[in-house]
């Protein structure tokens, strides 16, 4: 049987150093299933994007031995109260559910090219999505459109699922929701 692993990942200790201190070591068989790691975070949360740098790093360490699965955590709406990326909520506001469909966008339009979109932005995150795209070749006019559209909205339905299934993201909490 495959040696397979699913950890659920808090951001909060990739900021308080144990993720990057965690050793990483996998089983000497590579021929055997990647190890899948899971991240639950909102995108421009900064353990979130902590807890990411580290889960790329060690994905880098080990290319084809770790498959990495970022899931955005965002509450929905009553569907009849908002359209589009309003019918999402999430604690750091609308920039961030808006940050968290441009990143599943990306992950389904460029898959090859979707972690080291997201490296650039742990590296820099003070530029613009746009300059983290472009030096990955990404057609930022195709992201765009595909952001404000029904089948990007589907995308980041499905990736946030994830997270309000496992009772990670829950529109009852924190208290401090917008919208």
């Amino acid at each position: 049987m495959a040696w397979s692993c699913v950890a659920i990942v808090i951001a909060f200790a990739a900021h308080t150093g144990v993720i990057a201190e965690t050793s990483w070591d996998l089983p000497p068989d590579s021929s055997q299933e990647a190890v899948r790691l899971e991240l639950f975070a909102m995108p421009l949360c900064p353990y979130g994007r902590d807890a990411l740098a580290a889960l790329l790093r060690a994905a880098q360490e080990y290319p084809g031995e770790i498959k990495l699965d970022i899931c955005y955590i965002a509450a929905e709406r009553d569907a009849a109260a908002a359209v589009g990326p309003t019918r999402y909520l999430s604690s750091s506001g609308i920039d961030d559910v808006l940050a968290g469909i441009r990143a599943v966008v990306i992950e389904h339009l460029y898959p090859t090219a979707y972690l080291d979109y997201l490296r650039r932005g742990v590296a820099r995150p003070s530029a613009s999505w746009e300059e983290w795209a472009l030096e990955e070749n990404l057609d930022t006019k195709l992201i765009d459109a595909y952001c404000s559209s029904e089948q990007g909205l589907r995308w980041y339905e499905e990736n946030t699922a994830v997270a309000r299934t496992r009772q990670v993201a829950s529109p009852d909490a924190p208290a401090s929701w917008e919208g």
